[in-house]
């Protein structure tokens, strides 16, 4: 990949941070077939390329290791080894800390020591009503502030990309999208400086409007 720093491990496609001014990382747990959330991956693969932001994307199916959820979580392929979750998690985690340490953010507690976000990509089905979904379990991984300054920027950037607002409106802690339990875990390893949003996108932003989302997704990045 030309001008970015890509890694390659046994779960995660991981992109260092080219810029360690931005203290942002995008995140694709479900970017890999079967059951892949299309374009997610692109996303974030194109958020690096772009600004340099740090990325994790996922090298493999939910169904083999959910990277969005817990380390005992059950409900893959009875298939694959048992503890290919456990790995896939620890994995995860080493991998964020990797990027942290990139950023000049982590403490010599292992806590993140400076304001940092952590952006969760998934898809959602336009059925559900919405062109985004911004999930912090209710305040509890990230400030609602933030949160709502973000979901601002983003209606007003989509906007000004020729995104109708009122057809794809953007909603916040929609019942069934308000963030995994999961992310509760991850920022209690981590310290509430990582603040943590999960960003259900509609296939029509997705597909449709791919680059506006990434150049609206780009904008609230470079402003934080």
């Amino acid at each position: 990949m030309v001008g970015g720093r890509l890694k390659e491990t046994r779960f995660h496609d991981v992109y260092l941070p080219l810029r360690k001014d931005l203290k942002v990382v995008f995140h694709s747990p479900h970017a890999a077939a079967p059951k892949r959330e299309f374009y997610t991956g692109t996303i974030v693969r194109e958020l690096h390329r772009r600004i340099g932001t740090a990325g994790i994307v996922a090298g493999v199916s939910r169904a083999v290791a959910d990277l969005n959820r817990p380390a005992d979580h059950t409900g893959v392929d009875c298939s694959c080894p048992e503890n290919y979750q456990r790995e896939a998690v620890e994995e995860f985690f080493n991998q964020l800390k990797e990027i942290f340490r990139e950023l000049g953010v982590l403490g010599e507690n292992g806590k993140v020591r400076e304001e940092t976000l952590l952006f969760g990509i998934h898809g959602v089905k336009d059925e559900k009503g919405y062109g985004m979904i911004l999930g912090t379990r209710n305040g509890s991984l990230c400030p609602i502030d933030l949160r709502d300054r973000i979901k601002k920027k983003l209606e007003v950037l989509l906007e000004a990309g020729g995104v109708d607002i009122n057809q794809n409106p953007i909603g916040c802690e929609i019942s069934g999208y308000e963030g995994h339990p999961f992310l509760e875990e991850v920022r209690e390893k981590f310290g509430e400086k990582l603040n943590i949003i999960q960003l259900e996108i509609s296939r029509t932003l997705r597909t449709r409007y791919t680059d506006q989302l990434i150049t609206a997704l780009s904008m609230v990045a470079l402003a934080l």
